[in-house]
């Protein structure tokens, strides 16, 4: 399955250097602050001087490469996404050469070798490639956005692959008993149940407490004693679930310490094992960020699945996570 995902994210990102030629302009600049703007804006309010379509090779410079991909709508999904959470980004496109091609297709062969009717065109998937630059202020940001699409992507191709591949019951059988779960920590999972227990145990008594003064006649709102006996019976059931929720929290929160420090024992191991220039050393020649993101990841979860192997695998991965965003931020 990781050399499955591996090679799907190899066939999604450029693996290879890219020469960039010509640019598709997304914003309008400013020569004069850098500032950019819109298309459709031609003159600075601030510095009121003509705009332009590209900086200078200097400016430039202060603009890093955050995607290399031959997918024309995941560079429309990511430039989108971007802009929505106001990162602007420009566009860099050139059409790939044959050297470029026949490489790929070799890729594509090796991959395909047990599927071959399913094979791609290296000349129809990969005609052109983008390259996406932000400010190099939003980098960090940007690539953990990314990252985040990247995954989305990533899963829904390698799904769509597996539905055209012959059914294999025993793969069926082991995503049942081992179904994808998300790891919530104890200190969170105890507040959740404490707060739940107030609520119903607050709702419990104030609904009781009402009826109560129903029944002394010092109001008179539900007289009937059909209703009466329902409000007494649904006060009595929310205060009993309200006091259920508050022990199972008090339960959960007697294991808050334990797990913390198996979490900080985790992370010692990581920090130890694992260096900036570790992971770093993990980068092979074409790879991008994101595809490095996904290497390094793998080789943290399987450490501590071999080193921590009774601890959830949900609650390593978490870890996992964490560490290398702490790593890069």
């Amino acid at each position: 399955m990781k050399f499955l995902l591996f090679s799907l994210e190899k066939a999604i990102l450029n693996p290879y250097t890219v020469n960039i030629t010509n640019r598709e302009v997304y914003h309008m600049w400013c020569p004069n602050c850098k500032n950019e703007y819109r298309a459709g804006i031609t003159v600075c309010p601030d510095c009121n001087i003509e705009l332009v379509e590209e900086l200078s090779k200097e400016s430039n410079d202060d603009y890093v490469s955050i995607l290399k991909t031959y997918d024309a709508d995941l560079k429309d999904r990511v430039v989108k996404y971007l802009a929505s959470e106001n990162i602007d980004v420009s566009v860099e496109e050139k059409e790939t050469d044959e050297d470029t091609l026949e490489a790929l297709q070799r890729e594509f062969i090796e991959q395909y070798a047990g599927n071959p009717e399913n094979m791609p065109q290296a000349s129809e998937v990969a005609h052109t490639s983008y390259e996406l630059f932000v400010h190099k202020s939003k980098k960090y940001e940007a690539v953990k956005e990314v990252r985040a699409i990247i995954k989305v992507e990533t899963e829904k191709k390698l799904t769509e692959i597996m539905e055209k591949l012959p059914a294999d019951p025993d793969l069926h059988q082991k995503e049942e008993k081992a179904p994808a779960k998300t790891f919530v920590k104890a200190k969170d999972r105890s507040n959740d149940y404490a707060s739940a227990g107030t609520t119903f145990l607050t709702f419990g008594i104030l609904l009781l407490s009402f009826i109560i003064l129903n029944i002394a006649g010092v109001i008179k709102y539900f007289t009937a004693l059909y209703s009466q006996i329902v409000i007494v019976v649904m006060s009595v059931a929310f205060i009993v679930l309200g006091i259920l929720q508050l022990i199972k929290s008090r339960k959960i929160a007697e294991g808050i310490q334990d797990e913390e420090t198996q979490e900080e024992k985790i992370k010692a191991f990581l920090k130890n094992s694992f260096t900036k220039e570790t992971l770093d050393a993990m980068r092979e020649e074409g790879d991008t960020d994101e595809l490095l993101f996904l290497k390094q990841n793998d080789a943290l979860l399987d450490a501590l699945k071999t080193e921590f192997a009774t601890v959830d695998e949900s609650e390593l991965s978490e870890i996992a996570d964490e560490y290398l965003n702490g790593i890069y931020e």
